[in-house]
Formats: structure tokens, C-alpha cells, sequence
């Protein structure tokens, strides 16, 4: 579930503006509104520069519009680890608790592999931080100052986390 469209409407913008500013096809763009296609993490941080929001924001993790204090961009190698070696876990413990094959978790930590919205809403919540701090866009490791909005596996709906 994204906000995009929203946004997109409320600045009275069509599918083509954004295309034209993300640089890519207007289907495409199109694609990312109704979820049939992943957005990629450097057209996340675009929009929501973009769009003067959080990537928490945009994906209905937090329904603060306010973004979180800037950091100038830089890549994700490195912010799952330390986000792991600060917990004490093992790589091993952070795969089971996720459901993710070991090999897996360690190419994404290493940022081999790289993630999709739904695995940092998942990382993000496991380690109670933001999307934005796991891509780069802030270096506040926990920049919620109110509701997080996150996806209830059992229930199958959001709930509002404090």
C-alpha cells in the first residue's frame, strides 16, 4: 500500500510529471501506483525528497507528512549490520526470526541483494526504526515520535504501533 497517488493528486500532477521527473516510462510510473511493480529504493528517496516526506510516509508506515531530519543520501551497505550488531544478534537469529534463508539475509546485509518495500517495512519493524534510516535518507536510527503505522501479519491489516 502506497500514498503516492494521493500525493500526486493533491499537487494537482499527472502520472507523466512524475515519470518525466523519475525519469522513466509513464506505464511504469503507473505500475508503482497500483503495486504491480516494485519501486526501486533511488526512485523511493526521489519522491519523497520529492514530495518533502518521509519514505515512512509514502508507504503508510507513519502518518506524519513531516520528513525526518535529512542526511545526504548514501547507500544501505552497512545499515542492516549495524542495525544487527547493535541488537546482539547473529545473522542466523535475525533469518529465523524474519523467516529469510540465512544466505539470503546475508547477501542483503552485505547489499548484495537488494531489498524490496515489503522487506524494509519488515527489517524496519524488527528493528524498530524507519524505512528512511535503512535507505540513507536520515541518520536518526529511531525518528518516530509518534504512531507507526505497520502491517499485522495475523490480523491482515495495518495497526498503529506507539
Amino acid at each position: 500500500m502506497n500514498r503516492l497517488k494521493d500525493l500526486r493528486e493533491d499537487n494537482d500532477l499527472k502520472q507523466k510529471d512524475i515519470a518525466k521527473i523519475l525519469d522513466i516510462a509513464r506505464s511504469t510510473y503507473s505500475e508503482y501506483e497500483i503495486e504491480t511493480k516494485e519501486v526501486p529504493v533511488t526512485k523511493i528517496i526521489t519522491l519523497a525528497y520529492f514530495y518533502n516526506t518521509s519514505a515512512d510516509y509514502l508507504f503508510f508506515r507513519t502518518d506524519n507528512k513531516i520528513p525526518y531530519p535529512r542526511n545526504k543520501y548514501n547507500d544501505n551497505k552497512n545499515k542492516l549490520k549495524s542495525l544487527r550488531l547493535q541488537s546482539t544478534k547473529t545473522q542466523k537469529v535475525v533469518a529465523l526470526d524474519l523467516n529469510i534463508p540465512l544466505k539470503t539475509y546475508i547477501k542483503y546485509e552485505n547489499s548484495i541483494t537488494r531489498l524490496n518495500i515489503q522487506l524494509m517495512k519488515s527489517f524496519a519493524d524488527y528493528y524498530k526504526t524507519s524505512i528512511d534510516y535503512i535507505i540513507g535518507l536520515t541518520n536518526e536510527i529511531n525518528p518516530h515520535k509518534k504512531s507507526v503505522i505497520a502491517w499485522n501479519n495475523i490480523s491482515k491489516e495495518y495497526v498503529i504501533k506507539n
